[in-house]
């Protein structure tokens, strides 16, 4: 008897602490109204800024026309120009969005300024979690675990579930542009599978804006959206290197191959805009991972 430990529940507790990271150290850097807070203190709780290197900070990137009093949120710029809400990322400048306000008349849109509201006790934010179907058994295991870890870290934050999508982009368009038509609180995504380009767009496509978004496995999809800034991070395990082992496993059970069975879990990366492989490290990874495995 043998057996390939694979700790799946793991992977989804590593996306709860993962998503809770990354909100906790955005949330420390927003600029959520006018001069910074309520009090206009103009604060900000940053360290990378001091009198040492003040006289050395460079220009990142410009942005035309500006707008006064900007906020930000989760590493989103908004502001008003020239009768224009913006969006953009804080990082690189690039506009996610725009939305032209109608006229500025008496009772109508006043062309000011922006702040924002996070919810309430009775009206929390919510988590919205993607399953590319309920039959996927690995991507129903993510789903239990994940909803088990947030229940314990996160409890105060309500998780909004669709699936059947089968992981393909137009089907999880239309199932996510209901899910947050229907549910304003949506500030955070959770994706067990697949159709992630989808699940961008739709939030593009009503001119909503997400806090963080955590998706699995580093694809051509995820690896672009990462790219992008559109993804938070990715949880990454190595399907051909468990594969390997498996067959490993079989081969040592039946004699093929020396030496002891042992059960190792799949390895898991997390994976961020920061720390992101190259091409070419990728597959030596690839190289050493079946060299290891051999």
């Amino acid at each position: 008897m043998f057996e390939i430990g694979v700790k799946r529940t793991s992977v989804a507790a590593i996306g709860a602490i993962a998503l809770a990271v990354v909100a906790h150290a955005q949330s420390a850097i927003d600029w959520s109204a006018a001069a910074g807070d309520l009090g206009a203190t103009k604060y900000a709780p940053v360290d990378q800024i001091t009198p040492a290197n003040v006289t050395k900070l460079t220009q990142a990137w410009t942005y035309q026309p500006a707008g006064p009093s900007p906020i930000v949120i989760s590493n989103i710029m908004y502001f008003v120009a020239a009768g224009t809400v913006v969006a953009l990322n804080a990082d690189s400048g690039t506009e996610a969005w725009t939305f032209k306000l109608s006229d500025a008349t008496p009772g109508g849109v006043i062309r000011r300024g922006m702040t924002y509201w996070a919810g309430t006790a009775q009206h929390a934010p919510r988590v919205l979690v993607t399953i590319s179907s309920g039959f996927f058994r690995g991507e129903e295991e993510r789903e239990m675990g994940f909803r088990s870890a947030m229940r314990t870290d996160q409890p105060h934050r309500s998780l909004v579930e669709i699936s059947e999508g089968g992981g393909l982009d137009a089907p999880m368009h239309e199932l996510v542009l209901d899910a947050l038509e229907r549910d304003p609180g949506i500030i955070a995504v959770y994706s067990c599978g697949g159709g992630n380009v989808a699940t961008v767009e739709s939030f593009d496509e009503l001119r909503r804006a997400y806090a963080v978004f955590i998706a699995h496995d580093l694809d051509e999809d995820n690896t672009r959206l990462l790219r992008d800034g559109r993804l938070s991070a990715v949880l990454h395990h190595d399907l051909n290197q468990d594969m390997r082992r498996a067959c490993h496993i079989i081969m040592k059970a039946h004699g093929a191959l020396p030496g002891a069975i042992q059960s190792v879990p799949s390895s898991i990366q997390v994976v961020t805009p920061y720390n992101m492989p190259s091409l070419g490290m990728r597959a030596a990874f690839g190289r050493r991972d079946a060299t290891a495995d051999a």
